[in-house]
């Protein structure tokens, strides 16, 4: 084998790898994108992609961006927010109410596809900014981790089971003849948690269709005594995994389930 084709062999071959980590999931107005990219703690990038009016396509991060490094400890400021509007105008994508977004006809969807997922990759990346102090917030998945274990229950982080139409990963698997999927769910705006509340709402019905004997469970943070945070968890941000939600400020209700006792 030539250096030339030997090349060709690893372009192809990284290419079926990408293919094979992008995931559709069907929306009203397009679809939204898993990617095989992950941001700086292991997480999926999600894209989503609509049609326009015009004719165009959109593509944006539904907030997943500028959310993940809030979420994570790092507060937008001034200082952030120009560094994250700097990359993203180096890759011709826009920063609108926190939510990174290029425009393009559909013949360039695909050049347009690439430079949001490069943002994203690069913005997250600025939680490197992030001060290590005592003050830092504590990740809402570690604080649903502590009452599971502090109910001494048997469960599996990052659990993977399959659904009628693909794999899905959630954050914890409780046994224990329960066969909880819980997935705790945080957002920066009222629009960021409407658009995480569709797609795990899709992710449950999925697993649902293949295996009713799970029982999917959202765990949100609403914050206890946040009444911003609360304001975020609207009907409208509710209205899509409603059936299977758990506010953060009703902990007592997951906790009781976790150990079997009636809610």
């Amino acid at each position: 084998m030539t250096n030339t084709n030997f090349c060709a062999e690893v372009v192809k071959g990284y290419m079926q790898t990408l293919s094979a980590g992008l995931k559709v999931i069907p929306s009203d107005n397009g679809c939204f994108l898993v990617t095989p990219f992950t941001k700086p703690d292991g997480e999926g990038i999600e894209l989503e992609i609509e049609t326009l009016p015009n004719g165009n396509i959109l593509i944006n991060d539904m907030g997943d961006t500028l959310g993940y490094l809030f979420v994570n400890g790092l507060t937008l400021s001034k200082s952030v927010m120009d560094r994250a509007n700097f990359i993203s105008k180096c890759h011709g994508v826009f920063i609108d109410s926190e939510i990174l977004s290029i425009e393009t006809k559909p013949e360039d969807a695909g050049k347009a596809l690439h430079a949001l997922i490069q943002t994203a990759i690069a913005v997250t990346d600025l939680i490197q900014l992030r001060r290590s102090t005592n003050t830092q917030r504590i990740r809402f998945d570690n604080q649903v981790k502590s009452i599971i274990t502090q109910s001494d229950v048997d469960y599996v982080a990052d659990y993977q089971v399959d659904g009628a139409r693909e794999n899905h990963t959630f954050r914890f698997y409780v046994n224990s003849n329960k066969n909880l999927l819980i997935q705790p769910i945080t957002a920066s705006k009222e629009s960021i948690a409407h658009s995480l509340a569709e797609r795990w709402a899709y992710r449950f019905y999925d697993v649902l269709r293949k295996n009713t004997n799970y029982s999917p469970i959202a765990v949100l943070d609403d914050g206890i005594d946040n009444s911003a945070a609360r304001r975020i968890w609207t009907p409208y941000a509710l209205a899509p995994i409603e059936e299977y939600a758990i506010p953060w400020s009703q902990k007592g209700k997951f906790a009781q389930l976790l150990a079997g006792s009636p809610s």
